[in-house]
């Protein structure tokens, strides 16, 4: 055993095969490579494998090659992730893999949505994070739902989705809590529409959410101010909330940029007001100073916050001021500063604040 690598624990492994033809002789050579990075790396607890670039046209060796390999690679460590095998899917739609017992999945439907939903529901008892990327918010509805009976992810503490157009909407209603044990929910869309499913479910335990990042549009804050989440009953043990949103201005629900910032700082306040157990606020986007100091009318709010992120804010010297004296737990504060920099004993404030 090559002591250097004797307390890696992860392992980051890229195969890549021109034909799967000879299966077996293929396997063999795999396997042997596998017992070498065990005694290699013996402590090992995470493999990322990528089968990019890897022919997986021949159906029944693919099949093979996968049920096989995977499982042994699950052997080998407790946590592990598989990248590029779109291509298997693609072309072994019917195989009989069932891809069983799965804690982490990440995909990207590319509009051919169904072939990963069934995966995803056939682990739901055992996924702990799933990262998916839909075409639209529709496709996502065979995850919450096999047909007409509800689909429940008792350990799931991790969900990312991200939707791209809005073509097929998502018009479920659920009175199912989904994601009972969800701590972290990441959620991005490049239009207005999300899922309403996600917030406007009574029966869903929103109290369970420590982490939320999202992107933030006018359909979030019509589904904040409209449904359940967004409440300090629903949001009692958020920790981390991270907004990110652009200057694009959406014209179907505002009239101008100005409607648009007022909007963004009121669900801002909504979120902070949720919880007293906030310790970090990140703001992803150009949000105007004076709305964002608007904030301070609730002194509150700031009081136990311990990270503020608001770098494409513009602040004064006195803003600065007055946000350390609301928040005297501030341990981070990342900002931009307008340029009047007065001195500290000699300091340049620019230098003392980043």
């Amino acid at each position: 055993m090559d002591a250097k690598f004797a307390s890696a624990s992860h392992l980051n492994l890229t195969i890549s095969l021109n034909s799967l033809f000879g299966t077996d002789s293929v396997l063999d050579g795999l396997y042997e490579s596998l017992r070498c990075l065990q005694n290699m790396v013996p402590r090992i607890k995470r493999i990322v494998v990528d089968f990019a670039g890897t022919d997986f046209t021949d159906q029944k060796a693919s099949a093979l090659f996968f049920h096989d390999f995977i499982r042994s690679l699950a052997k080998t460590a407790p946590d592990v992730t598989v990248l590029g095998f779109e291509s298997f899917l693609l072309h072994c739609p019917n195989s009989t893999i069932e891809f069983s017992g799965l804690t982490h999945f990440t995909f990207d439907s590319d509009g051919e949505s169904d072939v990963y939903n069934k995966i995803v529901r056939r682990n739901a008892g055992t996924l702990k994070l799933l990262i998916a990327d839909y075409e639209m918010p529709g496709n996502m509805d065979s995850v919450l739902y096999d047909q007409d009976t509800p689909v429940i992810y008792p350990n799931m503490e991790s969900l990312t989705m991200c939707f791209h157009n809005d073509e097929t909407k998502s018009t479920l209603t659920s009175q199912s809590n989904h994601f009972p044990a969800l701590k972290r929910l990441t959620l991005f869309t490049h239009n207005s529409n999300y899922p309403a499913i996600l917030f406007d479910n009574p029966n869903a335990a929103y109290d369970t959410y420590e982490n939320l990042l999202i992107h933030n549009n006018a359909g979030l804050f019509k589904l904040a101010l409209g449904y359940h989440a967004f409440t300090s009953k629903a949001l009692r043990n958020l920790r981390s909330v991270c907004f990110h949103f652009g200057r694009g201005i959406d014209t179907e629900h505002y009239a101008d940029q100005e409607e648009l910032d007022d909007v963004n700082v009121r669900l801002f306040a909504l979120t902070m007001d949720a919880s007293d157990k906030l310790r970090r606020l990140r703001i992803k986007g150009a949000v105007p100073r004076d709305r964002f100091m608007s904030l301070l009318s609730a002194p509150l709010r700031f009081a136990l916050l311990e990270e503020i992120s608001i770098s494409w804010t513009e602040l004064t010297f006195p803003d600065v001021l007055q946000l350390i004296k609301a928040a005297p737990k501030l341990r981070i504060l990342r900002a931009g500063i307008k340029e009047e920099y007065p001195s500290i004993d000699g300091v340049n404030a620019s230098d003392l604040i980043t």
